[in-house]
């Protein structure tokens, strides 16, 4: 019974001895090499606005200009300077000015930019490995008895 304790109290020991070293290695390898993978998508939309929408209208000034008439008679008539300015949220901003002055059409090409960011890690992988293991074995004889026992194995592999 003694043997049997003493038996089960070193397996006990070696699994934990094993577990901390394994532990302990896959700490050190975690790292690895870390690269960061960036992904940029431009997209170009167009917007067009047959008829922008007119937010402000005020006179800068009057500037006098001389007319024709059918006679052949000069006329001088006093002309307002017009400034009107044209916006739709934050989608375009246009003013113009003179005598009379609209907008006909607007295209704006927002640029739109979507940067996509991906942390990537590399573990680099050993080809060889060793491998020990420890654990209780069974016998059984030709005879049919059953024999109980500790064993130890040792193994080496090799990756592609």
């Amino acid at each position: 019974m003694k043997k049997a304790v003493a038996c089960i109290a070193c397996m006990i020991a070696l699994f934990c001895v094993g577990y901390l070293l394994g532990r302990q290695h896959k700490g050190n390898d975690a790292e690895g090499n870390v690269t960061m993978k960036v992904d940029t998508v431009i997209v170009i939309d167009t917007v067009v606005r047959e008829t922008p929408v007119i937010r402000e209208i005020s006179v800068i000034r009057h500037d006098t200009v001389r007319i024709e008439t059918i006679r052949h008679d000069t006329v001088q008539v006093a002309m307002p300077v017009e400034r009107k300015v044209y916006s739709e949220d934050s989608l375009y901003f246009a003013v113009v000015s003179g005598w009379k002055p609209s907008l006909d059409s607007l295209i704006v090409y927002p640029k739109t930019i979507f940067v996509n960011r991906e942390k990537i890690t590399f573990h680099e992988q050993r080809k060889w490995l060793i491998g020990i293991s420890a654990g209780p074995s069974v016998l059984v004889t030709t005879d049919g008895k059953l024999h109980g026992g500790l064993g130890v194995t040792a193994g080496l592999t090799y990756r592609f």
